[in-house]
């Protein structure tokens, strides 16, 4: 396959569309309820922010959250890579123990526990439908899967309200960010080595009770995974990410240096930081000029026909079950987190 940009320049050229990708792709789980496959648990405290008419500030928590990610993880990619040299085996030796505790950890720091077994119970039934469906990729079945557990619930039981007048205001960085995103640095180290564990679960472990330090740390955990996917390249080629993935099937891993990935982390972020108050105040005035029914309405068909597109009518069962599954758990008093046991449960089983 032939790239018209070759060498150093496309590894960078991809490192910088992932990196601001982790630094803005929020805006849609936070306004509108659509769930990212790296963090669907912003979704929840997010739209619980823009119904108080505060979503500028849900988006610019969670943005300097991620930027906090970006600037910690840069300044530690050497020691980061020392860590990963010698200690990434080891680790997976452990992996799977590691895994458990984390999940068990969830449950246990649930006000109700038994609804907290019946959230992993139900999230871990659709996931291991999912992994066990020949007709359709794994990959492929993220889609309707995350879709139906955190995405259609939010917007079926937020139907018949209008999108708020939301408050245009800029905001600065303040202690929780920062708090917040150290934490979400913390978290996305273990994500890049554990798999199944998300970045959104690994967040959970941490004490985040605050909701708005919370939504710092999965911005963070998110920006500190996509770059330690790059390092862990260096150390054992193994891909943690599409991002990763896509790197090491076009490109050589020795034009990767810890210096150029320094750069383009800095420089997304500068650059982002210029055009995030434009590019969220566009997207509020957007919103707020559309009926928010009709908004949803669409919304939901444009799902259907993404997933019938890309994965068929199997998909669209997919869609289904987890749908019917979220509205059930979103009933349940128990962490939303506890619905990704639908991929932690069969990366133990299978």
């Amino acid at each position: 396959m032939v790239y018209s940009i070759e060498g150093v320049h496309g590894i960078m050229f991809a490192l910088g569309l992932g990196i601001t990708h982790s630094l803005i792709n929020h805006g849609p789980s936070i306004f509108i309820g659509i769930p990212d496959e790296n963090s669907p648990l912003i979704t929840l405290p997010g739209k619980k922010l823009v119904v108080k008419g505060k979503g500028s500030k849900a988006f610019f928590t969670t943005y300097y959250g991620s930027i906090t990610g970006v600037i910690i993880t840069c300044l530690s990619l050497y020691p980061l890579y020392l860590f990963y040299n010698y200690f990434l085996d080891k680790i997976s030796n452990f992996q799977n123990f590691m895994i458990v505790i984390i999940l068990l950890y969830i449950i246990l720091s649930c006000k109700n526990i038994i609804a907290g077994i019946i959230t992993v119970f139900l999230g871990s039934l659709v996931g291991l439908i999912v992994f066990n469906i020949n007709s359709v990729g794994t990959s492929e079945a993220f889609l309707p899967m995350f879709a139906g557990l955190f995405g259609t619930p939010i917007l079926i039981k937020k139907f018949n309200e209008d999108f708020p007048v939301q408050k245009i205001d800029f905001f600065f960085p303040d202690k929780k960010n920062i708090v917040g995103g150290f934490k979400g640095f913390v978290a996305g180290i273990f994500s890049s080595v554990l798999p199944g564990i998300g970045p959104s679960s690994t967040a959970t472990v941490l004490d985040t009770e605050d909701r708005l330090e919370f939504m710092s740390a999965l911005g963070s955990v998110n920006t500190t995974n996509i770059i330690t996917s790059i390092i862990i390249i260096l150390t054992s080629l193994r891909s943690r990410t599409g991002l990763a993935d896509f790197i090491i099937s076009n490109y050589s891993t020795d034009k990767i240096k810890i210096f150029y990935i320094i750069s383009v982390g800095f420089i997304s972020s500068g650059l982002t930081f210029l055009l995030s108050k434009k590019i969220v105040f566009m997207f509020i005035f957007i919103l707020e000029k559309i009926d928010e029914n009709i908004l949803k309405i669409t919304i939901i068909t444009c799902l259907l026909f993404l997933i019938i597109y890309f994965t068929g009518h199997t998909g669209v069962s997919i869609y289904f079950i987890s749908t019917g599954v979220g509205l059930i758990c979103s009933r349940l008093d128990a962490k939303k987190s506890l619905l990704m046991s639908c991929i932690i449960i069969p990366v133990l089983i299978l």
